[in-house]
């Protein structure tokens, strides 16, 4: 991957949620509304082979954090979701770099795998449910609490 390739995902995945909720704060204030951050669980567990998008939803997880503080003072919640994969069919908008073939299918493999990944429309009404209670952060999916306490318990 290039700086431009890491700086891409980076605008896409931090600062276009930044640019959106700067923009719908004044509605947000007044309304007292509530902040869906669609994160990853590649936002608090780093996934060999996509360090920048890694990094982008490490971001994205940041920016749910301390927004949610920030913004509590103006009566608007943040709730950052951070779901395994989903069965989106994302493998094919993808971008990978080096070993196409074998990274692809790797991920294309993983995305349908039941166990490993879930239905977009369960992981979207947990979702959903996490923005009603308003937490404030929630992992979406068994895969996902299974690599935070691996991760938790073997950092390396």
């Amino acid at each position: 991957m290039t700086e431009d390739d890491w700086r891409e995902i980076m605008e896409v995945n931090a600062f276009a949620p930044l640019r959106l909720i700067r923009a719908a704060y004044p509605q947000l204030k007044t309304a007292g509304g509530r902040v869906l951050i669609v994160s990853s669980v590649g936002g608090k567990v780093a996934v060999p082979h996509l360090g920048p998008y890694s990094m982008s939803k490490f971001a994205s997880a940041g920016l749910g954090a301390a927004l949610n503080a920030e913004l509590a003072r103006d009566g608007i919640s943040v709730t950052t979701v951070l779901p395994a994969l989903m069965q989106t069919g994302s493998p094919k908008n993808a971008v990978i770099k080096g070993d196409f073939e074998k990274e692809y299918a790797w991920f294309a493999t993983l995305d349908n795998t039941p166990l490993v990944s879930m239905p977009a429309d369960t992981a979207a009404r947990q979702m959903v449910d996490a923005l009603v209670r308003g937490d404030a952060e929630t992992m979406i999916g068994l895969p996902a609490l299974a690599l935070k306490y691996a991760q938790a318990l073997a950092p390396s």
